[in-house]
């Protein structure tokens, strides 16, 4: 055969395999195809002054948002927040409005987040960051669902609160900062905050609070004034409000409790036995009790008062703190 035969038969035999080729590329789509963005379309969008913002809404929350793709996981935290929030008060919690802010990552892992400025009308306001990338970055913008499920939870508390009781001069004003109403005794907000704000830092508590059962007190929990967090007020010694490292707006939160068994004091000391003690009643009377207890609270009655409504656990303080001490031996003997 001559060299042009040959090449026409080559040519020939190739067509049938260029033809499989362009069909196996038409049958399988390119990797850029795949795995191409489904564009967000939840939201309403808002225009304020200059800022874009896109809006949610639901019955129990309105969600801002200052980009539209932080919409759907706001939406699945909160909605899961709800849904505890139900498990505890067995019905659906008054709206709230919950915003998300742009803050940096630095901002954020610092320990820096939005802080919370309570209306002195309408709805109640949770404010919680959300981590946006600067604009050469490739990472998606990010709101930490920790700290809005428990802003959210927060929020809703203090709903309950002004639904059952009203607002009134001793509720939260604009210069109040996060985590004070008088009208909700400390070791309730802190333990119901965690609780339906699903802290991961419940089981450490527990955990930490059982190696010192001995020294725990049950009045030290109903009756104590939640104690200032110690971190908190060195770093705001340390970056006073008109410092340029500190914008305003914020507050430093406090981290998990400390492994140390040496460190567990003052605020969070007490804030461990207050969501210990809260577990401790909801795995013997239920979640539900835990919202009969607050809502007798908030009528005015007394801790002491407000727990003789147990039906498995002694009625008294006395009885009720041995219970609470036995139990935390136990877990510890576990270990």
């Amino acid at each position: 055969m001559t060299t042009v035969l040959y090449r026409t038969i080559a040519v020939v035999l190739a067509l049938p395999a260029l033809s499989a080729c362009s069909t196996m590329r038409e049958m399988f789509p390119s990797r850029e195809e795949v795995f191409k963005p489904i564009p967000v379309t939840i939201g309403d969008v808002r225009v304020i002054g200059e800022d874009t913002l896109y809006v949610l809404e639901s019955p129990e929350y309105e969600l801002v948002a200052p980009m539209r793709e932080l919409l759907p996981d706001a939406r699945k935290a909160l909605d899961h927040t709800a849904r505890e929030y139900r498990r505890v008060f067995g019905d659906d919690p008054q709206k709230i409005v919950v915003e998300l802010r742009a803050v940096s990552r630095d901002r954020v892992a610092d320990g820096w987040i939005p802080d919370t400025v309570e209306p002195n009308d309408g709805p109640r306001r949770a404010v919680a960051p959300a981590i946006v990338p600067e604009k050469r970055s490739s990472r998606a913008p990010v709101a930490p669902a920790g700290f809005l499920m428990m802003r959210a939870a927060r929020a809703w508390l203090l709903a309950r609160a002004d639904y059952r009781v009203g607002r009134s001069p001793s509720a939260p004003t604009a210069q109040v900062r996060f985590g004070d109403d008088a009208r909700i005794p400390d070791w309730v907000e802190d333990a119901l905050t965690d609780l339906i704000g699903g802290s991961p830092a419940q089981e450490m508590y527990v955990a930490r609070l059982a190696e010192r059962a001995e020294t725990v007190s049950l009045r030290d929990v109903l009756d104590a004034t939640r104690p200032e967090p110690t971190k908190d007020a060195q770093r705001r010694a340390q970056l006073p409000p008109t410092s340029a490292t500190r914008p305003a707006g914020g507050v430093f939160m406090g981290g998990p409790p400390s492994r140390d068994r040496g460190k567990l004091e003052g605020a969070e000391l007490f804030r461990a036995q207050a969501v210990a003690f809260a577990i401790f009643l909801a795995e013997h009377e239920g979640r539900e009790f835990l919202g009969t207890v607050t809502d007798r609270l908030l009528s005015g009655e007394s801790a002491e008062t407000a727990l003789t409504a147990a039906t498995t656990l002694p009625d008294d303080l006395a009885g009720m703190e041995k219970e609470w001490k036995d139990w935390l031996r136990r877990l510890a003997a576990r270990k």
